[in-house]
């Protein structure tokens, strides 16, 4: 009521009061602050006089502790997860890293998803999977051998191009292209390496050889200049003949032995061949005659595979006798290029070949160790109008093991290792398909996923239990859906 009561110009001079308190006390506090600005010893014992308040009512034992031994160890890559991956290099040199999770599981025959764009020019080159912790050993195409952690190749997103090999390896030189990239995550689970030119060529090496590689790189094989002759057959088909210049003719092809050259690899290999074909022939044109429904014609004469031994047994032989017995249609000089590595448990695991005209050539990985410089043998003899499309390694299984195949029209089988028997090194190999030519033939284990890749940059990602068991003359089911101007370009198996 006393308030009520006082006049209004009472209250105002209560107010006045209370504003010039008010003013007295900030102007007292900028001066305050002003002279602790300009001398440095206020502000220090400010700071000490402020911790210490902190401590009083903050402090309390340490709960962690800093351990030496541990800290010396730390490594970056125990700060990055293990996470799956695919890679993806380009003719022109680009690489680039996605993670798997970026593209979900679907149905066959479906477009899938955009997984990298191309510059002008460029197209994919290799398609594979890895694990970021894997150890990524880069191959050129001359032969030598880079390695750099998964981890480290940048991760980007679906539309970019990538990143150029030369950024990430400097070493790496801009006339060399990339052969072939291998992802490695443990070297005690793998006991040799197989390294497959576009000749054919084939070369088995220790795989402790590359545990330790510098800045520089390695040399892997050495590939040397050759002349490429276009030799016919009885059945007049074109046969491409890889032979040596002078220089490869003064060494030993494998580098291993002086006594052992190429040429007695080929007979050895033809006289196996000429054994094994004659019980052989008979049970292969009866297997064929039952997938594609026709009855065997036994006069159509010998079949193919004799042909081949027929043929190696003839290039092993003088240059001579080469020229007057076998006619020379065409030759031409080229150089051999890397092209395709894989991995080995055992000597009782197998290789297999495939080629872009439908041939499959299987054989045991039983190859002697070669140096780093040598330059390998014969894996495979190809006629003049194919080339080979990929390698790999089947393990040892007494069950069968399967096999996908995926053509560049997007047809897709699965098939079991043993309808591709073992034969001896440079035959020309079965039938795997009879309609569309190869683009990958891939082991695949049960419960696996299978992603393909399309020129066009597409990526898709099926279960492998999808792809149907067929057999070997079979065209397969619709895998992945490609456009006019598009084909399947590579497969990883997750």
């Amino acid at each position: 009521d006393a308030i009520l009561n006082m006049p209004l110009r009472s209250l105002v001079k209560l107010e006045v009061g209370k504003l010039k308190k008010l003013k007295e006390h900030l102007e007292d506090e900028i001066r305050s602050l002003r002279s602790l600005l300009r001398d440095k010893s206020l502000i220090q014992d400010v700071i000490v006089r402020e911790m210490e308040d902190i401590a009083k009512v903050s402090s309390s034992t340490r709960r962690t502790e800093i351990d030496a031994e541990q800290s010396s160890s730390f490594n970056r890559i125990d700060l990055i997860p293990n996470s799956r991956s695919i890679l993806i290099t380009t003719r022109k040199g680009y690489i680039k890293r996605l993670a798997v999770d970026d593209f979900k599981v679907q149905r066959r025959n479906s477009a899938g998803k955009f997984g990298i764009k191309l510059v002008a020019g460029d197209e994919i080159h290799q398609f594979m999977f890895c694990n970021d912790h894997d150890d990524v050993f880069v191959f050129s195409s001359a032969g030598r051998v880079y390695k750099i952690p998964a981890y480290e190749i940048p991760q980007t997103k679906r539309e970019s191009k990538g990143t150029e090999l030369l950024k990430l390896i400097k070493q790496f030189k801009r006339d060399e292209g990339v052969a072939c990239i291998v992802a490695i995550s443990d070297f005690s689970k793998y006991k040799f390496m197989l390294l497959l030119t576009k000749k054919g060529i084939i070369k088995r090496m220790n795989l402790d050889k590359f545990k330790n590689i510098n800045s520089g790189g390695l040399r892997a094989i050495t590939l040397r200049s050759s002349v490429v002759s276009s030799v016919k057959n009885t059945l007049g088909e074109d046969i491409e003949e890889v032979v040596s210049g002078t220089e490869a003719e003064e060494e030993p092809l494998d580098g291993i032995d002086d006594d052992d050259d190429m040429d007695g690899d080929l007979e050895q290999s033809a006289d196996d061949e000429l054994l094994e074909e004659d019980d052989f022939d008979e049970e292969e044109e009866e297997e064929d005659a039952e997938m594609t429904g026709e009855e065997t014609d036994e006069s159509d004469g010998e079949s193919e595979e004799s042909l081949v031994g027929m043929a190696l047994q003839t290039a092993s032989d003088s240059d001579t006798s080469i020229r007057s017995s076998v006619p020379i249609t065409n030759s031409m000089s080229s150089h051999d290029e890397l092209r395709w590595v894989c991995l080995g448990q055992s000597d009782d695991d197998s290789y297999i070949i495939c080629t872009r005209n439908g041939k499959a050539a299987r054989s045991r990985c039983r190859l002697r160790n070669a140096s780093r410089q040598s330059q390998g043998v014969r894996g495979i003899m190809l006629r003049r109008d194919d080339e080979i499309v990929g390698m790999d390694i089947i393990p040892h299984s007494s069950e069968g093991f399967p096999l996908v195949l995926v053509t560049e029209q997007g047809k897709g089988k699965r098939m079991l290792d043993t309808e591709f028997l073992s034969k001896g090194r440079g035959v020309m190999g079965v039938t795997c398909t009879r309609t569309g030519h190869p683009a990958a033939l891939r082991t695949c284990e049960k419960n696996t996923e299978i992603m393909v890749i399309t020129s066009a940059g597409n990526v898709n990602r099926i279960s492998s239990d999808a792809v149907p068991f067929l057999g070997r003359a079979a065209a397969g089911v619709n895998v992945q859906k490609v456009g006019a101007d598009e084909i399947v370009k590579g497969v990883a198996i997750i």
